[in-house]
Formats: C-alpha cells, sequence, structure tokens
C-alpha cells in the first residue's frame, strides 16, 4: 500500500512541472513573430472583435495589416474614420489566417489596445501588443470538415 501511495505521489510530483498547453497553441517567441509577420506580408484581414464588460462581443472590425514593430502589431480599421481615445486598454479577441502549403492555418489570440493613432485624415490605427501565445482556432463556434471522396458517392445514391 505503502508503494502504491509513494508512486502516486512521484506521478503527481512529475505532473506538476509540465503545464498543459491545449493542442495547436503556438508560444515560442520567433514562431509568433513568424506567423503575424507572414499574414502582415500576405495582406490578409485582421478581425478585432472587441469584448464589453459584460463579457457580450460587440460586432467585429475588420482590419488591414500596417506593419509590426518590435512588440506591437498595428492595424487599419476599415471603414472607420476616428476611434476615441476611451477606447485604449480595451479587452479585444484577435482573429487572422496564414496561408501555408495552399492551405489556411486559422490563429487567435487576446489582446488590449495598447494605442490609437490617427496618422492622416479617415485613417485610424491602433496598435495590438504582439502576445505570448497564440491559439489554433476559427472565430466561428463550429467545425468545419470536408468529407472523404469515399463517402461523397455514398451520399449523393443515399
Amino acid at each position: 500500500m505503502l508503494l502504491i501511495l509513494a508512486y502516486l505521489a512521484y506521478q503527481a510530483i512529475q505532473a506538476r512541472r509540465f503545464r498543459y498547453k491545449p493542442y495547436g497553441s503556438v508560444s515560442d517567441p520567433k514562431t509568433i513573430r513568424r506567423l503575424i509577420q507572414e499574414a502582415v506580408d500576405q495582406r490578409r484581414p485582421f478581425e478585432v472583435q472587441i469584448t464589453s464588460s459584460s463579457g457580450r462581443r460587440r460586432p467585429t472590425l475588420r482590419c488591414s495589416p500596417h506593419f509590426l514593430k518590435q512588440n506591437v502589431l498595428v492595424v487599419e480599421i476599415n471603414g472607420l474614420n476616428h476611434l476615441s481615445q476611451r477606447w485604449l486598454e480595451r479587452q479585444v479577441s484577435v482573429y487572422f489566417r496564414v496561408l501555408h502549403n495552399k492551405k489556411f492555418a486559422y490563429y487567435t489570440f487576446p489582446a488590449r489596445i495598447a494605442a490609437i493613432h490617427q496618422e492622416a485624415q479617415n485613417i485610424c490605427l491602433i496598435e495590438l501588443p504582439v502576445p505570448p501565445v497564440l491559439e489554433n482556432r476559427q472565430k466561428r463556434a463550429f467545425l468545419r470538415i470536408k468529407p472523404p471522396h469515399d463517402f461523397i458517392l455514398g451520399s449523393a445514391l443515399w
């Protein structure tokens, strides 16, 4: 009995050393910067979804990537001429995708609006800090799965 308890205690100690990392999440800073830079280079839109204080999500702002600084991503908000300074430090969820080997990879990360700039008339830029972790998932709550070709004929007959 003592041997079993010692073994379970040893397993518990070993389990504490390793933090849970969700499948598909990216935590390497170089990889995160590379993925965001690829999205900027490919001119992929960034979708910024502002979260309200009650936890409800507001409409999504489509943004064009402007550039990636050392630790800051700068995006231009499409269709919005001006953004009030009271939006500073608001919690947002950012969604983007990158093309790899003719397939899209989807990523998301939480952030806070670090700065708001009015670069020129009718151009509003916001700064978002580069995240420590990227999650590999889409914005939608359901999963799109392509059926295998073997099942397509059967479903057509059905």
